[in-house]
């Protein structure tokens, strides 16, 4: 049996993040950074990783961006073999903060 890789990735920088505001549940977006960051990050495991057999993600858009843009830079699969899907889970999402959700995290 083969090697198994698991990454574990976090979406790019969000502007509940640079507000400083817990974000848990909460569909922030990526800032531009975190827009840069998830580019960055699949252009690193394009090239310093096995391609990718699977990919999971929570269904906030943050996170599916940053999977997406990994699957996208991903080199095509080798012949018989299908292109890899982003599989969105409910259960990664993050922890949802309840009444703290929105506000400041210090």
């Amino acid at each position: 049996m083969g090697k198994l890789n698991i990454f574990l990735i976090r979406h790019g920088e969000s502007v509940d993040n640079v507000a400083g505001l817990y974000a848990g549940s909460r569909d922030s977006p990526l800032t531009a950074h975190g827009v840069l960051q998830a580019r960055r990050l699949a252009s690193h495991l394009a090239t310093a990783a096995p391609p990718a057999t699977h990919i999971f993600t929570s269904n906030l858009k943050r996170a599916v961006y940053t999977a997406g843009t990994v699957r996208e830079a991903q080199p095509p699969p080798l012949a018989g073999m299908p292109a890899v899907d982003v599989v969105q889970l409910l259960d990664l999402r993050e922890k949802d903060f309840g009444a703290d959700e929105g506000k400041n995290a210090c």
